[in-house]
């Protein structure tokens, strides 16, 4: 039997954030991604501590998915610029207000928290 379940992920927070712009800081916003579902926050501007709190709803066929977690800097011009990264598991466990590590791939990159709530229901 496959278990269905849907997971509400609240996106409350970040910081410790890079600043990758010319003026010390950054314009970022999150990439939330599991399968074909994938939702962003919107960018704020001109900070380190951004503060979000928004929900979106994912919904999980199977025991358990990875959920893919990005923090990126919007750039006006050019390409936005990862801050870092981190997944985080849907297996049926509710977490509150919990920092996650962000992750880089490089120089640079990395730095910083997210904080996520994560409720499930069947």
């Amino acid at each position: 039997m496959l278990v269905t379940a849907n997971y509400r992920v609240e996106t409350i927070e970040a910081r410790g954030l890079l600043p990758k712009d010319f003026n010390g800081s950054s314009d970022p916003y999150v990439k939330l991604s599991l399968g074909d579902q994938k939702y962003k926050t919107s960018a704020l501007s001109e900070t380190l501590t951004p503060r979000w709190d928004v929900d979106f709803n994912f919904r999980v066929n199977g025991a358990s998915e990875e959920l893919l977690v990005e923090v990126y800097d919007r750039d006006p011009i050019g390409s936005d610029e990862l801050l870092g990264t981190t997944t985080v598991k849907l297996d049926g466990t509710d977490t509150a207000d919990v920092w996650h590590q962000l992750k880089g791939r490089g120089e640079n990159t990395g730095d910083g928290e997210l904080r996520l709530a994560i409720a499930h229901s069947e």
